[in-house]
């Protein structure tokens, strides 16, 4: 099964290195073509964490309504860590914007 994913991601990121490849003029424009797909990749991945992180935090609201109408069923321990992760995931996107690591990636592709 795992077989069946490999192949077309592996196929996707072959081809789009090849089309990167073939129009490039130069080495650096194949430098920048490549980290331009890169970087769409990780405003993706900062989306992502942000939906999540917001869903995460609703559900810790709603798992700590369940824990206070039946407090054997689901301990506090459940929406506390639901909260944490939720406020973590939610503040990923920013991390990368305040460190010199992001920064110096930011001034790479420009």
């Amino acid at each position: 099964m795992r077989r069946f994913f490999v192949l077309p991601v592996m196929l996707i990121f072959f081809m789009l290195s090849v089309t990167s490849a073939a129009y490039a003029l130069e080495d650096g424009q194949v430098t920048a073509n490549v980290l331009g797909i890169f970087g769409s990749i990780g405003s993706v991945f900062s989306g992502i964490c942000v939906v999540v992180g917001i869903g995460l935090i609703c559900a810790s609201f709603i798992q700590y309504r369940q824990h206070r109408v039946n407090k054997l069923l689901v301990p506090i321990s459940k929406p506390i860590f639901l909260l944490i992760l939720g406020i973590f995931l939610a503040c990923v996107p920013l991390l990368g914007q305040h460190t010199p690591g992001g920064q110096l990636v930011s001034q790479v592709g420009s």
